[in-house]
C-alpha cells in the first residue's frame, strides 16, 4: 500500500500567511478583502499592538517536524512488515529470536528475522520511497528512529542503509561530510555491539576516510584517543573491508544453511597507508579491552594478505607491548 505524505491544509495555510507572505502585504490584501485594515494608521496600531499574535511554527520547525515524521513513518512500515512476518510461524521466529539474544549476551530483543527474509523486507521499504530518501534530511531522520527501536533488527537495517545510502550521506560539501559523520557516530556509540560498529566501520566510516583524507584523517587520529571504546576500535578497523557473506554451496534463503562463511579483505589494499595502521595499532596496544586487543590482530592480519613481511616485522619489534591476542591474530596467515 502507497504510503501518503501530507501537510494539513490549514496548517500550510497559516505557514503561508506568517511566513511567505511579508506582514505588509498582509495587511493589503486584508484591506482590499474589506477585512479589517483601512487606513494606514489603522496598520500601525496593529503593527505595533501589544497583543500577541497567532502562534504558528515558523518555516525551519515545521520542515523538521515534517522530515521526522516521515522517518518515522518508514520506520513504523519496516515494523508492520516484520510483524506480519512472523505471525505466519510465530513458534519458529520466537525460538530463533532465543538464540540470538542468548548469542548477543541477552542485550537486544529480537523478532528472531534472519538476515536474508529481514534484507528482503529492507528492499521492500526503500524501494517504495526512493524518491522521499533522496531528502538528506529524511534520511537522517529515518536513521535516527531505526536506532531508537527496541529490536536489534532496526539497528541491523541500519548499517544496511548506511552502506546503502553512503554516497548520499557524504554529499559533496565538508559541511555534508561533517554531518554524515556526526549522523553514524551517534549510531556507533548509541546500543553498541560489535555487529553494528564493525560494519558501520568497514562499510561506512572507510569509505568517508577515503573518499575525503584531508578531513577524514585528523578525524581518526581523534576516534583513537576517544574516551569511548567503540570510536577507537572504528578508528583501527576502518581500512577493511566486508566483501561478501556468501555460504559455498549453500542458498542464502535455505532456513536451515549454516550462518554464512564471512570474508574479510582490504578495500584499500596496495593503498593502505601502512604507517598510519602501524602507529594507530602501536597508539592502543597497551589496552587490556579484549575488542581492542582483537581489532589489532584482526587489523594487522588483514593487511598482512596485501604485506606479510611488513606485519611479521612490525609484530618482532613491538612483540613486548602488543597482547598474546593481538599478536596471534595478526600471524595468523604469516
Amino acid at each position: 500500500m502507497n504510503v501518503v505524505y501530507f501537510v494539513p491544509a490549514k496548517l500550510m495555510l497559516r505557514i503561508r500567511l506568517r511566513i511567505i507572505m511579508p506582514k505588509t502585504r498582509r495587511a493589503r490584501l486584508a484591506m482590499k478583502a474589506g477585512r479589517g485594515i483601512k487606513n494606514k494608521s489603522q496598520s500601525e496600531d496593529m503593527h505595533n499592538s501589544t497583543e500577541p499574535d497567532i502562534v504558528t511554527p515558523s518555516q525551519e520547525e515545521s520542515r523538521v517536524s515534517y522530515t521526522a515524521s516521515l522517518g518515522s513513518t518508514l520506520v513504523q512500515e519496516f515494523r508492520c512488515s516484520c510483524t506480519e512476518a512472523v505471525r505466519e510461524n510465530q513458534e519458529t521466529y520466537a525460538k530463533y529470536a532465543q538464540e540470538i539474544k542468548k548469542y548477543m549476551r541477552n542485550q537486544f530483543d529480537f523478532f528472531g528475522i534472519k538476515a536474508p527474509q529481514r534484507r528482503t523486507l529492507q528492499k521492500e521499504v526503500i524501494d517504495k520511497n526512493k524518491e522521499i530518501l533522496k531528502d538528506r534530511e529524511v534520511l537522517f531522520s529515518f536513521l535516527r528512529e531505526l536506532w531508537l527501536q527496541d529490536e536489534r533488527e532496526f539497528q541491523a537495517f541500519g548499517t544496511d542503509f548506511c552502506q546503502q545510502f553512503r554516497k548520499e550521506m557524504l554529499g559533496i560539501t565538508d559541511d555534508h561530510f561533517r554531518e554524515a559523520v556526526a549522523q553514524v557516530e551517534m549510531s556507533i556509540m548509541s546500543k553498541s555491539w560489535w555487529d553494528t560498529v564493525d560494519n558501520l566501520a568497514y562499510q561506512v566510516i572507510g569509505y568517508f576516510v577515503k573518499e575525503r583524507p584531508a578531513l577524514g584523517v585528523p578525524l581518526m587520529d581523534q576516534w583513537i584517543n576517544h574516551d569511548n571504546m567503540w570510536l577507537r576500535r572504528v578508528a583501527l578497523l576502518h581500512q577493511l573491508y566486508r566483501m561478501s557473506y556468501r555460504a559455498r554451496g549453500i542458498s542464502p534463503s535455505s532456513s536451515n544453511s549454516p550462518p554464512p562463511k564471512i570474508c574479510i579483505q582490504l578495500n584499500w589494499k596496495a593503498d593502505t597507508d601502512e604507517d598510519r595502521l602501524f602507529s594507530l595499532c602501536v597508539c592502543r596496544a597497551h589496552e587490556k579491552e579484549f575488542f581492542i586487543r582483537k581489532a589489532i590482530g584482526w587489523a594487522l592480519r588483514t593487511y598482512s594478505r596485501t604485506n606479510g613481511a611488513a606485519v611479521r616485522a612490525f609484530v618482532e619489534k613491538n612483540r613486548e607491548s602488543l597482547s598474546g591476542l593481538s599478536t596471534r591474530e595478526a600471524l595468523k596467515y604469516c
